[in-house]
């Protein structure tokens, strides 16, 4: 109960969560009648914005191994009476590359309220050498400027057969002068499971070492830690034809 007369106002001293903005209306008189009491409103605003994951691919394999979708989930809270709360989650969101393009961009995604902090996980990496870590950013009032930033790492190795001349005859011309195809054949881990990632034929001469070509007359690329074998369908004449196989590496 109030006396009658009386001049009342509010003021707002927290928010759980807190409130972008605040306001209140102007202070009011108590009147003589009960059935017509006086009224203060005070309206908090909550905004929302959006966010964009920005995918930065980067190393010598790039180029060959970039083109997959990269795909992440994002998981947002709030403070809510001094307890973290869950108000935005998603999941599944995509961002492949056009062209050849090196920085990539997400769809706005949201919308999310201003103040909440959100993880941003990437969960397929492509073929990239790792997946990055988790990144965290707080959603703030310009779109613009939340940006989640995560960098993939595609490292690479190319191919290069030697051919060796061995046994007795390793000397003579028909053996020197002999032109030999090889079938070059490179498989990586690709979602947990092996499969071919690069695959030609190439001719070669005794004691020469060719830097394998891919189909358009680039060095081969192969991901880092791939495997490559060597078939040679036709030994030229000679008694016995072996291969030794190596691991990719690369920068």
């Amino acid at each position: 109960n109030l006396p009658t007369g009386a001049s009342c106002a509010a003021t707002e001293v927290s928010s759980s969560p807190a409130a972008q903005s605040t306001a209140i209306s102007s202070a009011v008189t108590v009147g003589s009648n009960p059935a017509s009491p006086q009224a203060i409103t005070v309206t908090n605003d909550f905004h929302t914005r959006t966010m964009n994951i920005v995918k930065q691919l980067e190393g010598a394999g790039q180029a060959s191994f970039g083109n997959d979708p990269f795909t992440f989930s994002v998981a947002c809270t709030l403070p809510v009476n001094g307890t973290d709360t869950d108000v935005f989650y998603s999941s599944g969101i995509s961002v492949q590359r056009s062209g050849t393009a090196t920085a990539l961009t997400s769809d706005a995604i949201g919308p999310i309220p201003v103040g909440a902090t959100c993880k941003v996980t990437e969960t397929d990496s492509g073929q990239a050498d790792f997946t990055p870590d988790p990144v965290t950013i707080t959603i703030g009032e310009t779109s613009a400027d939340n940006l989640a930033g995560l960098t993939n790492q595609f490292s690479a190795g190319t191919v290069n057969v030697t051919k060796v001349l061995d046994g007795a005859a390793r000397e003579s011309s028909w053996a020197t002068g002999a032109t030999f195809g090889v079938d070059v054949v490179c498989q990586a881990e690709i979602g947990g499971s092996r499969a071919q990632v690069f695959s030609t034929s190439i001719e070669i001469a005794g004691g020469q070492t060719v830097n394998v070509l891919d189909a358009d007359g680039n060095p081969s690329r192969v991901p880092l830690g791939g495997h490559c074998w060597a078939a040679e369908p036709n030994s030229a004449g000679a008694t016995s034809s072996r291969s030794t196989h190596s691991r990719s590496s690369g920068p």
